[in-house]
């Protein structure tokens, strides 16, 4: 199921918290873990059994955890286990068929189960934590399952630790602070995937459908300029409309993005882009090799590491080895040679070097293998004889240039700039037209509803 249609705006939505909200607090958890299933069986009916099964097989290693507290071998030995479980798992239903379908022609159609390189790290994360002695083993099945597959988060995060996670398990607050606070993300989540995302994807599906030799220069650029914003706010969106929920609910989930594309270096972008899994791969791998503490070697070394898992959890391809080995060249590069001069030059010159680095990420990305992604870089640079511009760029730019400069305004510091000073100086004007502005996303986004067809979220893919 997925949160911008209707049968889940005006179907499940209202039964599911008029009802919560009416039930006692000792059985809310059951309420999720119902609607939760039910969420889930609507998108992949079969797959429910893995994501039940999984979390019957983590909780019962969890379980056994408590029966060698003095045990340290046997602690590890099944904290091992399950982690060979989990990442069996993880190999077995996405890393082998996309390396299968790479390799040899098959017939039929596999789909990757929704939302399985999410909740296999929440799966780590319980293991890990308790593990380690930051929280407590959950002895009750129907909290942990909240943890692992509320519906919210469930298909695409935003990813949490089971430490941060498990007091609200039990003790939460549900607020009429909470819940219109809930309701506004959403419909700021709302607005970002239906008004922006969705509306950017004809033209990109249109650009990376045709062919490169068709292409001019600024439609190249046009194209990636299209699929970042798409991405960003798809994905950002999603995100708004899972914290929101979340909240309506009296959970809090951490924030994914924060203004990323007003960073003044790739280093900052990674601390404002998808920072929920980065933090993950920081928490759980990066951190315990000690790898800023060992010199600059062991720095590179543990880089490596970190950029080979999250190759390994994004999906293995070149195009993902060499954008990941791009950004980790970039990254060593701003800590050892030219950081310093970064933060010396004007913010406006470290933004655009922020993105036209980015950029290359994209475009390396958005397509199915290398040969395809240079093709498309070679057009963006003018490699070949490649027109500035033709009749389709004209097109393109006369439908989709007032998109494109909404999208740019309200993903740059300005917006935020503009917000956190009418906060400041007029804070009731400021709580008055919030709520007045979603409500008119809300609007703006139903009515588009109507008049389109439902497209699945972009971070469905991951």
């Amino acid at each position: 199921m997925i949160f911008s249609t209707f049968s889940f705006l005006f179907c499940f939505l209202p039964v599911f918290f008029l009802v919560y909200y009416l039930l006692p607090a000792k059985v809310k958890n059951y309420w999720i873990t119902l609607g939760s299933i039910l969420f889930y069986s609507f998108g992949e009916p079969i797959y429910i059994i893995l994501l039940v099964n999984i979390a019957i097989a983590n909780y019962i290693i969890g379980r056994l955890y408590t029966k060698f507290q003095k045990d340290n071998r046997a602690r590890v030995a099944w904290l091992v286990v399950g982690l060979a479980i989990n990442l069996g798992i993880f190999i077995s239903c996405k890393i082998m068929p996309d390396y299968i379908s790479s390799y040899v022609k098959v017939t039929t159609v596999y789909h990757i189960p929704l939302g399985i390189s999410f909740y296999i790290l929440s799966c780590i994360s319980y293991l890990v934590d308790i593990y380690w002695g930051k929280a407590t083993i959950q002895k009750n099945f129907i909290s942990y399952f909240v943890y692992l597959a509320m519906f919210p988060k469930v298909l695409a995060g935003p990813v949490i630790s089971y430490q941060n996670f498990s007091g609200q398990l039990e003790n939460r607050i549900i607020s009429f602070s909470n819940i219109s606070e809930g309701i506004l993300l959403f419909g700021k989540g709302l607005g970002k995937k239906v008004l922006l995302a969705d509306n950017l994807y004809p033209l990109c599906s249109q650009i990376l459908a045709a062919d490169d030799s068709s292409l001019s220069i600024l439609t190249a650029w046009l194209g990636i300029l299209a699929i970042i914003f798409r991405f960003y706010f798809d994905f950002s969106g999603y995100t708004d409309m899972a914290r929101g929920l979340a909240k309506m609910m009296g959970f809090y989930l951490p924030r994914n993005f924060r203004a990323p594309f007003s960073s003044r270096s790739v280093t900052e972008f990674w601390h404002r882009w998808n920072i929920s899994i980065i933090r993950w791969f920081k928490r759980y791998i990066f951190y315990p090799l000690n790898g800023i503490h060992k010199g600059k070697l062991w720095l590179v070394f543990n880089l490596l590491i970190v950029i080979a898992a999250y190759c390994f959890w994004r999906g293995f391809g070149w195009n993902v080895i060499i954008a990941a080995v791009f950004y980790v060249t970039i990254l060593l590069g701003e800590r050892f040679v030219w950081g310093n001069f970064l933060k010396k030059i004007p913010r406006f010159l470290g933004q655009f070097y922020t993105f036209f680095m980015t950029v290359f990420v994209f475009v390396m990305l958005s397509h199915p293998n290398v040969s395809s992604a240079l093709s498309y870089l070679g057009v963006m640079f003018g490699w070949g004889r490649y027109p500035w511009i033709n009749n389709e760029t004209i097109y393109f730019f006369a439908s989709y240039l007032v998109i494109l400069l909404i999208c740019i305004f309200i993903s740059s510091h300005f917006l935020k700039h503009y917000k956190e000073s009418l906060y400041l100086y007029y804070p009731k004007i400021y709580h008055l037209l919030k709520p007045m502005v979603i409500f008119i996303i809300w609007i703006f986004s139903i009515a588009f509803l109507m008049n389109s067809n439902t497209i699945p979220f972009l971070c469905f893919t991951l």
